[in-house]
Parts: structure tokens; C-alpha cells; sequence
């Protein structure tokens, strides 16, 4: 063998750190002893990490009004995506082939759909992916593989992958900014309905639970087969009044909660004015946590605080929170990306790897904890959001984990999915006899330990949805909708005795306030208004026909 033979297998064999970067500019086209140029770096892996997040987040901008919830999630996306796409490289003695090798597998563990089956057979867990359904794409991920790991990639796939992926997250970002733009061309807001109250001496602390889409007692005998009476019947033993004929104004969360807290109908009529869905709630937002309730009580001398929520549009927290989460805990955000990546699905299988439900009964737990955990400073309005016992359905009886179906409840039964209305009672009956016990006992304490004069509110912002059909209310069922839980206590029983069975939740703080600050509202004619999920601004009177109408049957 000749000295220059010996010389080339030696340099062949060598593969340390410092001879990767030249041995493979040398070995696909770009001249020995340069740096890359900063195009032919493979960036697109850490944009492949990050686009899942991104993506969520900026299409769901009115679950997510603090921007600040993007930031872990970015930093972590690029630190994994840079690590990944550093060891393969190493590995595979090419920037190339690692960069296309490293973004295949992120986009693949992000979205989760080409490593469902074979995962799903390896843990054991079930899935509705098939793979004849997606043949073609897993044809495309294994000819991608193969391509990284045998072949060389020429740095022009390189480029082209960076220019793609910063073209898509250039999108990503216009989309954003574009929807944090507000327009002032929307319909008319309402007054400051509570203007006119004035304090009393003994200013009455102010506890208000609202429990995402828990209905009536009459609703869920008669189609979910549940009788409430047991709970009904231990708070009315706390002194609370119960309407057992609520009703509430409107069948989204955003628009039913602005509505009672600023005391009136958003619109009377339908304007024909229209916004973009992201920007219309973002304006929501916005005016919930200036609503004229929160005004009015904070020129007062109350302290608005808000306990944790996991709907952050109803977070008032953002003003002032009590018992605020550690930073170390998983946001809404983050939970909502493991939850979509294939790290959901494994989770599914092993119980005790699953963030989800301890979320969810620490979030439950913790706000019920916070009234008692610190001293408030008095007169306080403390406002407490649970998603409970509406889905998602991850919580037992007990408060265990339950596997559950991901059921969405404006689009579950549309095309023939009926049959799924067996685990929305299922699910919907298990979480609710959870937050059944837990609600009581924070009642109790309530009413019990802490100091009067208090008022205590507890009430749902909307009623379940079992045969809810988002865009159209005509296939829908209106009584089950708008027919939401109320109950309402105070230490010195005026508010209760005031408390008639047909209630409108839109007359809720009219009534605090003509009892305890000195106003004489009248209470506003109950009407109810429909606005279709993809079109919130969008608001149709629903008639009272529409109340004596059959449920739709499965079918």
C-alpha cells in the first residue's frame, strides 16, 4: 500500500469533532478550510421544533391572551431541535443528513400522526390511526430516512428546507401580529350598567364560583339520567337559594360571562356588523376584565382578585391573582402541545406519566384552597373559573384518572358520530360528581369560616352539551344550552329572598347591587341570543319556540 493509500484510510477512519465541519464541506461541494454560509446551516430543525406551539398559539389567540405563555415553549423547541440536530449530525458525519433527519423526526413526534400505530403497538395503547389511511405519508417518512442515513444531501435541499420553514414561520408571525391588531369598527359596547351604586359602611366580601357548563338539575335527569338532588340538597342546607329554572343569555362562555358581569345584553339586535373571530374575542377579553362589575367594585376599595383558571379568557388573575402557580408547572399551552404530540398518546397508556389530570386536580384543588391559605385584605371579590364539569373528561368520581375519547363538544355528534354521546355522559356525570364534592366542601367552609358580610355566588355560564351543534342552533338543543346551575348565598339572607325560580343570569348583578349598593336597576325582560362558534360576533335572537322542542335523537 502506498504512503498516499495509508494517508487516505487513516483520514477516512478519523471522525472527531473537529475534523466533522471540513471533512464534510470537502465531501459535498463547498471548498475546504470556509465556514458554511449561514443559508446552508440546516435552522429549519429548530423551526420544526417550535411549529407545533407556534401553531397552536397563534390560531387560539383568545385562549391565550398573555403573550408571555409562547416564550418557555419556543426556548425549549430550539434548544431541542439545536441538540438533536448537533447529535445526528455527529452521527451521521453531515450537517445535511442530520438537519433533514433531525426536522423529519420532530415533525413526526409533534404531530404525531406517522408514529401513532407503531408506537400504539409498542405501548399497548389503542388509536384510530390505520395505516392504509396514510400509506402515502408514511411512504414520504420512510424515503426521507432512508435518504438522511444512506445517501448524501446536497446543500441545496439544505437551503430550500431553511427558506420553507422560514417562510411558514413568517406566516406564523404576520398571522399574529395581524390578529393582535384591534379594530374599533365593531358593534356597540354597553354603558357602565353600575355607575350610579354607592358603598355601604359594611361592604360585603363577594366569593363568585362559575362552573364551565354545569347545568340545571332538571337537565341532567332528564338526559343524563342524573339526579343532582343530593348536592342540590346540601347547599340549600348551607343557606343557599337555588333558581331551578335559570337561564343564561347566551351559549358561549366569553359572551355569557361579559354579559352578566356588565349587567346587560351585549346587543340588542343583530347590527349585521361583523369581525374576525380571533379579534372579536380578543376585544372580549379585554372588555371582561374591564366589565362594569370590576369597575364599579374597584372604585369602591375592593380588592378583584381571581383564582387560576384553566380558561385563560377568564383569567382576572392577570389584575391580581391569588395563590399564583409555581413556574416550574406546565402551562395551558404547553399541556395543549403534549397533549397533540405523540408524547399525549404515551401518556395515555402509563397513567402516572400523564400531566394532565394532576393539572387539572391541582388547578380545582388550589383554587378552592386560596380563600383559606392566606389572610385577604377585606372587602374582597375573589372570582373562581372551573372547568368542571365540562370536558375535557380525564377526572373520575374520585378524583383518579380517567382514560377518555377527546371530545369536543360543538362538533362531536356532526357527522355521524352519535354514538359518542355515551361517553359524553359518561364522562360528563363522572367529573361532575367530582366537582360536586369538592364545590360542597368549599361552600361549607365558605359560608362557615370566613367573616361576614359575604355574598357567595356559584353558577354555570352556560349549560352542558350533549346535543350542542356549534354554527346552527336550529339542530341544536336550546333548553339544554341555556339552561345553566344558579344558586346564591349571603350572610344575611336578602339575596336569596330576592332570588326568583325564572332568573336570567344577565340580572345577576343587577340584583347584588339594587340589594347592596344602592341602585334601582330594573331587571331586564330574559332574553336569550345564539352566536355560531366560527362567527361570535354574530348574535340571533333565540325565540321561546325553540325551548319546547325535542332534543334531537341520535341518528
Amino acid at each position: 500500500m502506498s504512503a498516499n493509500s495509508r494517508y487516505r484510510s487513516l483520514a477516512e477512519c478519523s471522525c472527531g469533532m473537529n475534523e466533522l465541519p471540513d471533512k464534510q464541506i470537502s465531501e459535498e461541494g463547498t471548498p475546504p478550510g470556509t465556514w458554511r454560509k449561514i443559508w446552508e446551516f440546516p435552522t429549519y430543525p429548530l423551526i420544526a421544533a417550535c411549529l407545533l406551539a407556534l401553531n397552536i398559539y397563534v390560531n387560539n389567540l383568545s385562549a391565550f391572551p398573555n403573550a408571555a405563555i409562547i416564550v418557555r415553549p419556543v426556548i425549549l423547541g430550539i434548544l431541542a431541535g439545536a441538540m438533536l440536530t448537533y447529535g445526528l449530525s455527529l452521527l451521521l458525519r453531515s450537517w445535511h443528513r442530520g438537519g433533514l433527519l433531525a426536522a423529519v423526526l420532530l415533525l413526526t413526534l409533534s404531530y404525531g400522526d406517522l408514529a401513532a400505530t407503531p408506537i400504539a403497538k409498542l405501548i399497548g395503547q389503542t388509536t384510530n390511526f390505520t395505516i392504509g389511511s396514510e400509506l402515502p405519508l408514511l411512504v414520504i417518512f420512510l424515503a426521507v430516512v432512508t435518504l438522511s442515513v444512506l445517501n448524501r444531501i446536497p446543500p441545496v435541499v439544505t437551503v430550500a428546507a431553511n427558506v420553507w420553514a422560514s417562510f411558514l414561520l413568517l406566516v406564523l408571525l404576520i398571522t399574529w401580529a395581524s390578529n393582535w391588531i384591534m379594530s374599533d369598527d365593531g358593534n356597540p359596547m354597553p354603558a357602565d350598567t353600575f355607575a350610579s351604586a354607592k358603598a355601604p359602611n359594611d361592604r360585603p366580601d363577594i366569593y363568585h364560583i362559575t362552573l364551565d357548563g354545569y347545568a340545571r338539575g332538571d337537565i341532567l335527569r332528564d338526559y343524563f339520567g342524573f339526579d343532582n338532588a343530593i348536592f342540590l340538597g346540601r347547599i340549600r342546607s348551607f343557606g343557599f337559594a337555588v333558581s331551578d329554572r335559570a337561564i343564561t343569555p347566551y351559549n358561549q362562555t366569553q359572551l355569557a360571562m361579559l354579559s352578566i358581569f356588565d349587567g346587560t345584553y351585549l346587543y340588542d339586535s343583530d347590527t349585521g356588523k361583523r369581525e374576525a373571530e380571533i379579534n372579536y374575542r380578543r376585544r372580549i377579553n379585554e372588555r371582561f376584565l374591564e366589565s362594569s362589575t370590576f369597575k364599579t367594585l374597584t372604585r369602591m376599595g375592593y380588592r378583584v382578585a381571581g383564582t387560576n383558571t384553566e380558561y385563560l379568557a377568564l383569567d382576572i388573575g392577570r389584575n391580581e391573582m391569588i395563590a399564583p402557580r409555581p413556574w416550574s408547572e406546565m402551562t395551558l399551552l404547553e399541556l395543549t402541545v403534549f397533549d397533540q404530540s405523540v408524547l399525549g398518546l404515551i401518556a395515555d397508556r402509563f397513567g402516572s406519566l400523564d400531566p394532565r389530570t394532576n393539572h387539572a386536580l391541582s388547578m380545582i384543588r388550589d383554587a378552592y384552597n386560596a380563600p383559606f391559605a392566606q389572610t385577604l385584605e377585606r372587602p374582597v371579590f375573589l372570582f373562581t373559573h372551573q372547568l368542571a364539569p365540562h370536558r375535557p373528561f380525564n377526572i373520575t368520581r374520585n378524583g383518579g384518572r380517567r382514560e377518555m375519547i377527546d371530545l369536543k363538544d360543538v362538533s362531536n355528534f356532526q357527522n355521524g358520530l352519535h354514538g359518542l354521546r355515551a361517553e359524553y355522559v359518561e364522562g360528563y356525570t363522572e367529573k361532575l360528581r367530582f366537582i360536586n364534592d369538592e364545590t360542597a366542601e368549599y361552600l361549607q367552609r365558605l359560608v362557615t369560616e370566613l367573616p361576614d358580610p359575604k355574598i357567595v355566588i356559584v353558577h354555570g355560564d352556560h349549560g352542558s352539551a350533549l346535543h350542542m351543534r356549534g354554527e346552527d342552533i336550529a339542530v341544536a338543543c336550546a333548553k339544554e344550552r341555556y339552561s345553566p346551575l344558579l344558586a346564591v348565598y349571603s350572610s344575611d339572607g336578602l339575596l336569596q329572598a330576592r332570588l326568583n325560580d325564572d332568573f336570567n343570569l344577565v340580572n345577576l348583578y343587577r340584583l347584588v347591587f339594587n340589594t347592596y349598593f344602592e341602585t334601582d336597576l330594573p331587571m331586564l325582560e330574559s332574553k336569550n341570543y345564539f352566536a355560531p362558534y366560527p362567527e361570535p360576533s354574530k348574535h340571533s335572537p333565540v325565540g321561546s319556540e325553540a325551548f319546547t322542542e325535542p332534543c334531537p335523537s341520535p341518528g
